[in-house]
């Protein structure tokens, strides 16, 4: 499957989340999380079981290691929470449970009033998570590398099952 460029300009409400008035649909597939729908990025920051971010917590729920959860919550950003991830002894079960703890964290990040409404905001768009930098598990990749690779897209579908669900008691 060959990815044809395309543009499409969708709005939300202005008074749904700051930033610019539109966002553009990559590809016809999906969004980038970035400028108006920056909140759908995990880097986006709400705090989530006292991390800074639901990457924080994520990257820290991959390790039973006190210290090293401690290390996470304290990155400076979410890109560094990440990386640190990258080094951790993984829990036994960490396979297993890391779509149910995504869920989780995404669930906590979304009973936020402002940011469940924004959510909510997004109608019937499918929120797919285009990247371009090869994550066809939890977006679906861009580049010309993964090209006619279908991302698996379990942060979008997560996103939109949310969505579904319609009204959070707060």
């Amino acid at each position: 499957m060959s990815r044809t460029p395309c543009t499409q300009v969708i709005s939300l409400p202005s008074s749904t989340v700051s930033g610019k008035d539109t966002a553009i649909l990559t590809n016809a597939k999906g969004l980038r999380f970035r400028g108006r729908y920056s909140f759908l990025s995990n880097f986006f920051p709400a705090i989530v079981y006292g991390y800074p971010t639901v990457e924080h917590a994520y990257q820290a729920a991959k390790t039973t290691d006190k210290a090293e959860r401690t290390g996470i919550r304290s990155a400076r950003t979410p890109a560094l929470a990440k990386k640190m991830g990258r080094q951790l002894k993984l829990r036994h079960n960490w396979t297993e449970i890391k779509l149910e703890v995504m869920e989780t964290l995404l669930r906590k990040k979304f009973a936020v009033p402002f940011l469940h409404k924004a959510l909510a905001a997004t109608g019937d768009i499918p929120l797919v998570e285009v990247n371009y930098w090869c994550d066809n598990f939890w977006g679906d990749c861009g580049c010309q590398k993964c090209e006619n690779i279908e991302g698996q897209n379990h942060l979008g579908k997560l996103l939109m099952k949310i969505r579904s669900e319609g009204n959070i008691d707060y």
